[in-house]
């Protein structure tokens, strides 16, 4: 695997280096040569690929947020977070550690579409409970925005937050940029110094939070929340500008509790329900149903007899207060209450970017809501900083049978449902005018997944390597296309057997980088991380695969084998990564770089037995890394690159 013509220029004082070099690396070469090679007459065995770099050609910066997670709260950051302790479990902070993540999404998506943070801060005793987004149920805030805050702090990462909008307010995410960012001893938002009540919790320093997005997929029906389910144009109309909408006979829950078991009344004296989304408009019509049977309102139940069916309500909060059998009736055990109902006003992201750029003029408020019709309305006129994009896999093209073409099929869609990105772009600039260029696309969360009853062609495929080759593939292309900022859904997850009802409502916990508690296994994906996050700096440069080897698929059409990128780092170092999508081939390849040549090369491949491999506490390497070192003393070297597999170069390079 030397280059040619190394023997020549190495000198006398080098070569013993060299040949000790050469010797512990012939282990791995080894290893390598015992990969099983395609049949003879295979397309890759006609003609050596040859991998072209040119460091001259500096394209863009590679960003470092592009190497990020999306984590999320609940269940101590799921299971991440020892709430005992105040810390991170030691374990997990070296599988985080070693994965190289360089931006973290909190908290959450469609989890924390209803998340209100002041409930989340100071001591753990006094805090209150949440609300999950997709189920309902209470939820607690043993890992708050001081716990999220002081993790990212300490390990030099970059937030990515979610301002809730399905319950929350403007004013709500103003005050939360200024307790995440303002310095202790100023309070833009006036009211309240939520720097000052940041530093009595136990962190002076600002977190510096600069993403904000407002709201998870509020464009799907599932999350519409109080724009309820008209057109998706009028919902999208109120993202944008607020206002207001009518719920019929709506069950009602707590401020803590969006079950239906919530609105349901256990017989007791002076209970409390809350209509799932105030406020509620004044001047409308409000009507309570209890088992289907008219109840009145009141000013206060505290002059009713007792049998009347009266209860008083709160308009601001939305609170419905019945009587306690003195004065006013108690909604029978086992009744369900329902309301009827004008939600609103609400404000709309219009509303929301202005009150936390007020707070703090130097983040970035961005819009899940990326649809023309969105578009359409923010036009050349409304300023947003970015949209949001989550890009996962779908289904491969129909017509696949068993595993092998399923492979084909996912690894064939990777380039299309990257360039997601440059075609919301496009978008953006066709709409947005001379503003367009300051709007990024932010891509909050990505990854492998086929739907909720879809797990791919074996149980554990989308743990797999495959998962690992198709989140290094979005990386390469999205490091071409100067995305700045990723998140890969989830950072940690359970095992769905056992995990809490909330959390298997999810998605599948398969997606997760690093395994559930006490083992925190890493998975195949994180170890591609391992290998892709560069040192911040380095350059994306112009990369060509010349003679790539490709096979036609069973949709009819030729894949390519490989796909490659490279890095520039200041030193001048080179960082090159090849994917090889094919199943079974150990592709040869010669890798070319023009200008000053390769003195030394450090190779690390991510190899399983196979594209289906996974890792699990049994078997925790099973997908793992291998390295090892040469020297080339050349423009040019030689590789072999294993099936399914994610290969690095660290190419060190000087003049001649």
């Amino acid at each position: 695997m030397q280059g040619k013509g190394a023997a020549t220029r190495t000198n006398t004082r080098s070569l013993s280096v060299a040949l000790l070099s050469l010797l512990g690396a012939l282990g791995a070469v080894a290893a390598i040569e015992a990969t099983p090679v395609a049949a003879a007459g295979s397309p890759h065995r006609a003609h050596r690929a040859q991998i072209v770099v040119h460091p001259g050609d500096g394209l863009r910066p590679v960003h470092p947020g592009l190497f990020g997670v999306n984590h999320r709260y609940p269940y101590d950051g799921f299971g991440m977070w020892d709430s005992s302790t105040g810390n991170v479990h030691e374990l997990f902070d070296r599988r985080f550690a070693a994965a190289g993540f360089r931006a973290m999404r909190f908290p959450g998506g469609l989890v924390a579409n209803t998340y209100h943070w002041k409930r989340a801060i100071g001591p753990l005793p006094a805090r209150s409970l949440n609300v999950n987004g997709r189920s309902g149920e209470p939820l607690a805030n043993g890992f708050g925005p001081d716990e999220f805050g002081r993790f990212i702090s300490e390990r030099g990462i970059q937030a990515m937050m979610l301002a809730n909008f399905a319950t929350g307010t403007a004013q709500e995410a103003a005050d939360w940029v200024e307790y995440m960012n303002a310095p202790v001893g100023t309070n833009p938002n006036g009211g309240v110094a939520w720097a000052q009540e940041r530093a009595a919790n136990g962190h002076p320093e600002p977190y510096d939070a600069r993403t904000w997005e407002i709201g998870n997929e509020l464009y799907q029906s599932g999350q519409a929340y109080w724009m309820g389910h008209g057109p998706i144009a009028e919902r999208a109309r109120k993202y944008v500008f607020g206002g207001s909408t009518t719920f019929k006979k709506q069950r009602v829950g707590k401020p803590w509790d969006h079950q239906y078991s919530a609105a349901i009344s256990d017989g007791t004296a002076a209970q409390s329900f809350q209509v799932l989304y105030p406020p509620v408009k004044p001047d409308k019509r409000f009507i309570v149903r209890v088992d289907d049977k008219l109840w009145s309102r009141v000013r206060e139940p505290s002059g009713a007899p007792a049998d009347a069916k009266v209860y008083e309500l709160d308009p601001a909060s939305g609170k419905i207060h019945f009587g306690d059998g003195v004065h006013g009736a108690i909604p029978p055990e086992g009744d369900v209450v329902r309301a009827t109902y004008r939600s609103g006003p609400h404000d709309g992201f219009v509303d929301f970017y202005d009150a936390m750029k007020a707070a703090d003029p130097s983040i970035q408020v961005g819009s899940s809501f990326r649809n023309g019709a969105f578009l359409s309305l923010m036009g050349k006129d409304r300023p947003y900083d970015f949209v949001v994009a989550h890009i996962y896999s779908h289904m491969p093209p129909r017509g696949f049978h068993g595993a092998r073409q399923f492979h084909d099929g996912v690894m064939s869609l990777a380039a299309k449902r990257a360039n997601v990105v440059s075609d919301l772009r496009h978008a953006i600039r066709r709409n947005a005018g001379s503003l367009s260029k300051q709007i990024d696309v932010v891509v909050s969360e990505y990854g492998m997944s086929f739907g909720r009853h879809h797990n791919g062609p074996t149980r554990n495929y989308v743990r797999s390597l495959d998962q690992a080759l198709w989140v290094a593939l979005e990386l390469q292309r999205w490091m071409k296309l100067g995305v700045t900022l990723a998140g890969k859904q989830s950072l940690i997850d359970f095992n769905r057997s056992h995990a809490p009802s909330g959390a298997r409502a999810l998605g599948p916990s398969e997606q997760a980088l690093i395994g559930p508690a006490p083992k925190y296994v890493a998975s195949a994906t994180a170890r591609a991380f391992r290998l892709l996050t560069p040192t911040s700096g380095d350059r994306v440069v112009r990369t060509a695969v010349q003679r790539n080897p490709s096979r036609h698929i069973y949709s009819g059409k030729n894949m390519a084998m490989l796909s490659a990128n490279a890095t520039k780092a200041p030193s001048g170092a080179l960082d090159l990564s090849v994917v090889n999508k094919a199943r079974t081939w150990r592709i040869p390849a010669t890798v070319a770089v023009k200008g000053h040549r390769i003195t030394s090369a450090t190779t690390r491949e991510l190899v399983g037995p196979s594209y289906s491999s996974y890792n699990n506490p049994s078997h925790p390497h099973r997908v793992d890394i291998r390295t090892h070192n040469q020297w080339v003393m050349s423009h040019r070297m030689k590789l072999k690159l294993p099936p399914h597999s994610v290969t690095v170069l660290k190419l060190r390079r000087r003049a001649r």
